[in-house]
């Protein structure tokens, strides 16, 4: 009688288990992938040009501001659906590009209120390589 009762506790913890890990699966709906991404694709006419893609499952509405390094709005819109990519290019000159370029984008679901921030700057540097190879 006590193997019985300990085989179906373990048949119903183990059912539990399977029940609670099957529900919790679907939180995680994005694969991985962060919700937001911003990545840096090309430069086109000597411009930055940058995508941003939006991972999201459901369909959400985000609002996305581009500012400056002081802060001011340069761009904003609302995003509504689901998996939204959009491509941004700066029209700025090379030398701004390559002395101060600063620039933040966030992003704010409407829904969660949750913002994913990035910060965008330039970084030049000349560099000079003495190579050295045995033939």
């Amino acid at each position: 009688m006590k193997t019985a009762i300990k085989k179906t506790k373990m048949i119903t913890m183990g059912l539990i288990s399977i029940f609670i890990m099957g529900t919790t699966q679907s939180s995680f709906a994005n694969n991985g992938k962060d919700p937001v991404e911003l990545k840096a694709i090309s430069n086109l006419n000597k411009q930055p040009v940058f995508q941003l893609k939006m991972n999201n499952a459901d369909a959400g509405q985000f609002v996305v501001r581009v500012k400056d390094g002081n802060g001011d709005v340069l761009y904003s819109e609302t995003l509504k659906g689901k998996d939204v990519t959009r491509t941004y290019k700066f029209d700025i000159n090379e030398e701004s590009l390559f002395d101060s370029f600063n620039v933040r984008f966030e992003i704010t679901s409407v829904k969660t209120n949750e913002t994913f921030i990035y910060n965008v700057t330039s970084n030049n540097r000349e560099v000079h390589e003495i190579i050295v190879a045995k033939l």
